[in-house]
């Protein structure tokens, strides 16, 4: 007994994420025939199958054959023919599988500035999101099995719309590593210009620019101070030959000494000092008083 079901399923998508990236995956067609699991070959036709309608002749039609597994140790491939059509928002299906199933879905990136929602679906205020609406015709018994198949198969679009997305997000410049002062092109030098005087009318000092190739006259008389290839600089203000600076002269170390202290290149060692003749301790004056008579 053949059983209509008709659901529809919608997903956001990431706000880095086009729609014209969305839109171009879903025109993949073999990436949208190899989203289902039980895919083993596909090929495109050359022309429609019979019971093709008017209308679909003119779309893609392509024969698809799946390995499906009835029960453990048990398998049987089958092919059926299925027929894709672009849109301009998204893409259009109809298969024909076997058993009597028939599914036409299609699927729709929605969302974005400036595009009305629809009602009734529960669609995100905001960003794009994937729509696929899904009318599909089996026996009653097989629904479950089908419908559970075809969800899968969503959630696999959405990924797979999502890993492009990111490949193909612009990503920041990576600086270029510094290599000192180092000049790639020997002909590549600083040209010192000749001084122009300034308003007190004292020469300027001497600047500088970028750039100038070995054969200009002004570097003949430039000493050849480095080797080529190695001139020194950062901007044009700063000179290209910079004179070498005496390092100042350390100062001595700070050093505690009591004035009164004798140095230790003038004092005797211990052993001399008992040779030394001893003063004799003057008598201590004595006051008026104390004096006899």
């Amino acid at each position: 007994m053949s059983k209509r079901t008709v659901f529809t399923t919608i997903t956001p998508l990431p706000s880095f994420l086009t729609k014209e990236v969305a839109i171009s995956f879903l025109h993949d067609h073999w990436q949208m025939i190899d989203l289902n699991p039980l895919v083993i070959d596909r090929k495109k036709l050359d022309s429609p199958p019979p019971n093709a309608s008017p209308e679909e002749c003119h779309a893609s039609w392509y024969q698809i054959t799946d390995k499906i597994t009835y029960m453990p140790g048990v398998q049987s491939s089958v092919s059926y023919n299925a027929c894709l059509h672009d849109l301009a928002d998204g893409l259009q299906t109809h298969t024909f599988a076997p058993a009597g199933v028939e599914i036409r879905a299609r699927w729709l990136i929605g969302g974005g500035k400036g595009a009305p929602s629809e009602l009734g679906l529960n669609v995100p205020s905001q960003g794009l999101y994937l729509q696929e609406e899904t009318d599909l015709k089996c026996n009653f018994l097989m629904t479950g099995f089908i419908k559970k198949n075809l969800k899968k198969a969503h959630a696999q679009v959405v990924e797979k719309i999502v890993a492009k997305g990111r490949e193909l997000e612009p990503r920041p410049p990576v600086p270029p590593k510094d290599e000192g002062y180092r000049v790639r092109d020997p002909s590549q030098a600083l040209r010192i210009q000749n001084p122009q005087p300034g308003l007190d009318g004292a020469p300027r000092s001497p600047t500088y620019s970028q750039f100038a190739s070995n054969s200009n006259p002004d570097l003949s008389s430039a000493p050849n101070r480095y080797p080529p290839g190695y001139l020194h600089y950062r901007q044009d203000t700063e000179p290209a030959f910079s004179y070498p600076r005496p390092n100042p002269r350390p100062e001595p170390p700070m050093t505690h000494q009591r004035i009164n202290s004798v140095p230790e290149q003038n004092m005797l060692p211990s052993s001399r000092v008992a040779e030394l003749p001893s003063e004799t301790p003057q008598p201590r004056p004595r006051p008026i008083s104390e004096l006899p008579g």
